[in-house]
């Protein structure tokens, strides 16, 4: 493929970031139909390029503590249940998934955990909360990062946070379709495919929920303890057990021939 093709290609790549990239905080999903030139100008019969785009922001998580009955109304063991809430000071879009989270609590991973009453903050929210409080914090240690804090709540109480007030990483993925067809006489085309899933080779990261298919295994803080919470280490495939191409496992490549008679 000669520079001019490869220039041609780019224009298409680029046509598409920015139809796309305005929508891109509500979630889309496009698709652009391109073709490729000679150096004079004059299309190549038979090439066809196509450029598929999925673009989602971070959908929703939250808090399900089915670890700890901090009510004492033994619900959280209940069929279909939600479990409890732990109390949040601060902005949820600091506890918004991200790649940072990766390494952090000595390479567990999760939004940072702070055991027992070792954060000031934490330990000024449960100290204004009562002895209870504090006794919970003791047991169980918060969660902080940015200007926010997951404190738990007392024993014998309920937490205040609302569902699902998180957001997971955004999700966008880019697919790319090459084809070239040739006509022998009249009744027989050969036809050429070479497509490329997850072109970009980008990692997508699952929302913490997991979506269908999931569990709270990270979204529990009292049974997390530091251990990955707010941050689960898989790619939607995974997490789902279906490895299909194009739902955030690493690039594929596919390359076909087809004879039409």
């Amino acid at each position: 493929m000669d520079s001019y093709r490869c220039c041609a290609i780019a224009g298409i790549f680029l046509a598409v970031f920015l139809i796309c990239l305005p929508m891109f905080s509500q979630g889309s999903t496009g698709r652009i139909l391109g073709i490729v030139t000679d150096q004079s100008g004059a299309v190549i019969p038979g090439v066809t390029v196509i450029i598929r785009d999925s673009l989602q922001s971070g959908l929703p998580w939250g808090v399900n503590d089915t670890t700890t009955d901090f009510g004492g109304t033994g619900e959280v063991t209940a069929q279909n249940t939600t479990g409890e809430r732990w109390n949040f000071f601060g902005s949820p879009a600091d506890f918004k998934t991200s790649k940072s989270l990766l390494n952090t609590n000595d390479g567990a991973g999760g939004i940072p955990y702070f055991p027992g009453i070792s954060n000031a903050d934490c330990l000024a929210r449960a100290t204004a909360a009562g002895p209870l409080a504090v006794a919970s914090l003791t047991n169980l240690g918060c969660y902080a990062m940015g200007s926010s804090v997951l404190v738990p709540p007392a024993y014998g109480s309920y937490g205040t946070l609302g569902r699902n007030v998180f957001r997971s990483m955004p999700y966008y993925n880019w697919d790319l379709s090459v084809t070239k067809a040739w006509k022998f006489r009249e009744r027989v085309t050969t036809q050429f495919r070479a497509e490329f899933f997850n072109v970009l080779n980008h990692p997508n990261i699952s929302n913490p929920f997991g979506g269908p298919g999931g569990d709270n295994s990270f979204t529990d803080p009292s049974a997390a303890a530091g251990s990955s919470f707010g941050f689960r280490p898989e790619t939607p495939d995974v997490t789902s057990s279906n490895p299909v191409l194009g739902s955030g496992g690493p690039r594929a490549i596919q390359l076909g021939l087809k004879v039409i008679f």
